[in-house]
């Protein structure tokens, strides 16, 4: 009889011994089992075969069913989530299955359900689509369906409507119907659409390293001009699918999918797969499959789409390097740059990291030899000049946090024909009502937050725990009406320019306008245009949209940043400026980057003015290393929260004793805590954070692998809620 270890998904670290029926024999590590745990079953994963142990068999409990014929990762996937599972210290049960598609978690089988197709009828195939001359919208919508079928999940991808199409349907000129995914090996009849553009010197030699390396490698590839990089992209991309091998490209947001998407279709004929959030599970599931079995080329995700499974992986891409939505905020905290990297080390094969402005974990790995940095550094052909500045606003007249040498500029550069972006990174009207009279301010009683004021709605939005309330008219504690606003927020900015500029366009874009993808092309259709504009927007405007003729970018309220609580406050917001002076601004005309501040004499603001980012990360890296501060040292927090504010705090409290008189603790282990988190109070929720750090990673982790277990038995532990977070983002 032979003993296999299962893992379960449920909060435990350990796997779970079990007997395989005597007739099977073949090995079943890593595939699905139902598996009987006290009185219910519960679907596991094989994690080894053939356990030898002292204990006798009767002890064991049978497995019931083998659910998969073979095994749902390969053994470097394996293995890495295994290893996943201890550095993040993360129950290895529910690792396995966050790893796997909805579906497969539940129990169905590994085969591809039908999806939903939509088809020409015979009689719209047959039909002209001059028929619809009154309807642009299902003009198109025929006339792309007489040319390809279309998945339903694909409509976004090519910006058709529901309600176009079931029109379409209605008319009998199209069908939707349950289809099974073709399933074809794409390398025999893969080629090129196009061909190669033309590299300058510096891209092909870029090019030639990249595709040198045949071996684990990880590059940083630092390029100011995101067309170069892409263009490098492509050229690796394609000698990988040359030799059959298959690329995976993950990238922060899923509006990014889109546009690579459209970019490697017109150069690449291959099956291209995408996977996000907006899927659904058979989508999901299918994307899995196809990848698993080598029917997909290319996959182009966000941050889960690294734990697919692959057939036959020869590169990983993962752009935006720097972003900090790779890193997981809940339940599993992993870190998928990271974990793309032990990735790449596993399969032995090149991954390229990239960036313009890298994370200075990354700069630290180059500097120690571990990670390759290679730079594309030009730019954009032009001759015109960017003019940078620090704005003192000391002893300056104001016009609602707007300078008058500031409108001044706005004006020159709209008589000059030209767009205007003011940037500032707080959305809603006003982020403070308070009363005039009695000092009263308005506050979310559920977080002891202020309410920001929303004037679209006549609603105060609390932006931590999402609650609303109708905006009062009257004071709540001693009821008169002498409330007014403290702070500008972009809805409030966006009626001041309209007052100041009466004659000129104004667009503003923040997560309040823009409701979905058609709405945001909307805006950015009508930013397009020719002609004087202003722009208003938040960093959702730097996440990848260039738009043409912005001569001046002001960035208005920097000052929050220089005194923030997150020690990398600082990091990010150079890393958005850079963003935005590289892709945002026209740089075929002279133009200009205003930052507003009362601190022009800041030293870091200085270096990024003068010396750019490189210098900067110079200056911030030091610091880091005076203060032993991460990527200088190695963090895990144990983060508590509950309803009552003591519970949450004494149970860390008594880790810290623990931990504290632990014989493995050594002199350089540092605790800090328990103490409140930046967000204290969310929900009604208080949140306390206990704070390990150690300039050695490997004494930390094995250090909180011995304490762990006796915290996990803490009876005050399973009263509350409570997570670890290995290299938190978040302080």
């Amino acid at each position: 009889m032979n003993i296999v270890k299962v893992a379960l998904p449920i909060p435990v670290m350990h796997a779970f011994n079990y007997q395989l029926p005597s007739n099977f024999l073949s090995p079943i590590k890593g595939r699905r089992v139902l598996v009987p745990l006290g009185k219910r079953m519960i679907l596991g994963i094989v994690l080894s075969d053939n356990i030898h142990v002292k204990c006798s068999y009767r002890q064991y409990k049978i497995i019931k069913e083998i659910l998969d014929y073979e095994s749902l990762f390969s053994d470097n996937l394996l293995s890495l989530l295994i290893w996943s599972s201890k550095y993040y210290h993360y129950p290895i049960g529910e690792v396995l299955f966050h790893a796997l598609p909805s579906l497969l978690r539940q129990g169905k089988g590994t085969i591809f359900s039908p999806l939903q197709q939509w088809q020409v009828t015979s009689y719209g195939k047959n039909t002209s689509i001059n028929q619809l001359r009154r309807s642009p919208k299902q003009q198109k919508a025929l006339k792309l369906l007489q040319e390809r079928n279309l998945y339903h999940h694909q409509i976004n991808e090519f910006e058709l409507s529901k309600n176009t199409l079931k029109l379409l349907k209605k008319k009998n000129l199209i069908q939707l119907l349950y289809v099974q995914p073709q399933m074809e090996n794409w390398y025999p009849n893969f080629y090129f659409f196009i061909k190669k553009k033309e590299l300058n010197l510096e891209q092909k030699t870029v090019v030639r390293i990249l595709n040198s390396k045949l071996k684990f490698t990880t590059f940083v590839l630092v390029s100011k001009n995101s067309f170069s990089k892409i263009k490098v992209y492509l050229n690796v991309i394609g000698n990988v699918l040359k030799t059959g091998k298959q690329v995976l490209l993950l990238v922060p947001e899923i509006k990014l999918i889109y546009n690579f998407m459209d970019i490697f279709k017109k150069r690449f004929n291959a099956p291209i797969d995408i996977l996000h959030s907006k899927l659904n599970n058979n989508e999901r599931l299918a994307v899995w499959l196809r990848a698993k079995k080598g029917y997909s080329a290319i996959v182009i995700g966000t941050r889960s789409a690294v734990l697919i499974s692959f057939m036959n992986l020869g590169l990983i891409i993962l752009d935006e390097e720097n972003d900090n939505a790779y890193k997981e905020q809940y339940g599993w905290r992993y870190h998928a740059r990271d974990f793309a990297v032990m990735r790449a080390k596993k399969e032995d094969i090149s991954i390229i990291l990239g960036t313009e402005t890298p994370s200075l974990e990354s700069l630290k790995n180059i500097d120690e030899g571990k990670y390759q940095r290679l730079d594309l550094t030009e730019q954009t052909k032009s001759n015109k000049k960017l003019s940078q500045y620090l704005l003192d606003l000391k002893c300056q007249p104001l016009k609602h946090g707007i300078s008058r040498i500031l409108i001044q500029r706005i004006e020159d550069h709209l008589l000059a024909n030209n767009k205007v972006l003011l940037f500032l990174n707080r959305r809603g009207y006003s982020p403070i009502l308070i009363c005039h009279n009695c000092s009263w301010i308005a506050e979310c009683l559920s977080c002891n937050y202020y309410y920001t004021l929303h004037y679209y709605d006549r609603q105060m939005h609390c932006h931590r725990c999402n609650n609303q309330l109708p905006m009062p008219i009257q004071c709540l504690k001693c009821g008169l009406k002498c409330l007014i606003t403290l702070g500008l927020g972009t809805e409030q900015l966006e009626k001041i320019i309209n007052n100041i500029f009466p004659d000129v366009p104004v667009t503003r874009i923040d997560s309040d306008t823009i409701y979905d993808k058609k709405e945001l092309k909307k805006k950015l259709e009508i930013i397009y245009k020719n002609g004087a504009r202003i722009l208003i927007g938040t960093q959702i405007l730097a996440k990848g949209y260039i738009c043409p003729d912005i001569t001046l970018v002001s960035l208005l309220n920097i000052d929050s940043v220089l005194f923030a609580s997150d020690y990398r406050a600082i990091e990010k917001f150079a890393q958005l400026y850079i963003k935005i002076s590289n892709n945002i601004i026209d740089r075929t005309k002279n133009s200009e980057l205003i930052l507003q501040t009362y601190y022009p004499e800041n030293p870091l603001l200085l270096t990024l003015i003068k010396k750019g980012y490189n210098a900067l990360a110079i200056e911030m890296l030091a610091e880091r290393r005076d203060v032993s501060l991460p990527p200088y040292s190695n963090h895990i927090i144990i983060r508590s929260e509950d309803y009552n504010d003591k519970s949450a705090a004494n149970f860390l409290e008594k880790c810290r004793q623990y931990i504290e008189q632990h014989s493995m603790r050594d002199s350089k282990l540092c605790l800090i805590g328990p103490i409140p988190a930046i967000k204290f109070k969310c929900a009604g929720r208080f949140h306390w954070q206990l704070l390990l750090q150690h300039p050695s990673r490997y004494y930390l982790q094995q250090f909180f692998s011995c304490v762990l277990p006796k915290i996990m038995k803490y009876p005050e532990g399973r009263k509350i809620k409570w997570n670890i977070d290995v290299d938190p983002i978040e302080n």
